[in-house]
């Protein structure tokens, strides 16, 4: 670990990391700039999420969630704004559902 707690891994490990992964879940990952974090490839966008008349209501945002998760993805997009607040409040019930420490939210 560097002094920000950041784990340095070789670039070998990494890419055996990133593989290893992959084989499993089948989902592409990279790391998110000097992060250290390990992301999907693909990040969901939330902003439909409880949007009257054009989006998806609860239950079919926490459908779609299930079935990104249970692809490999680990990255969600969400904004205060999207559907005035409502995407949040679908993905905050969501949470419970997964392990936090899995997912890295936008």
């Amino acid at each position: 670990s560097d002094s920000s707690g950041t784990r340095n891994l070789s670039l070998k490990s990494a890419h055996c990391k990133i593989a290893e992964i992959e084989e499993v879940n089948k989902m592409k990952y990279r790391y998110l700039g000097s992060s250290g974090m390990l992301v999907s490839r693909i990040t969901l966008g939330t902003m439909t999420f409880g949007a009257p008349d054009w989006g998806c209501d609860e239950n079919e945002s926490h459908i779609i969630l299930k079935k990104y998760f249970d692809a490999g993805g680990n990255h969600i997009d969400c904004a205060d704004v999207y559907a005035g607040g409502r995407s949040e409040e679908i993905v905050g019930t969501f949470l419970p559902q997964i392990n936090r420490d899995d997912l890295v939210l936008a």
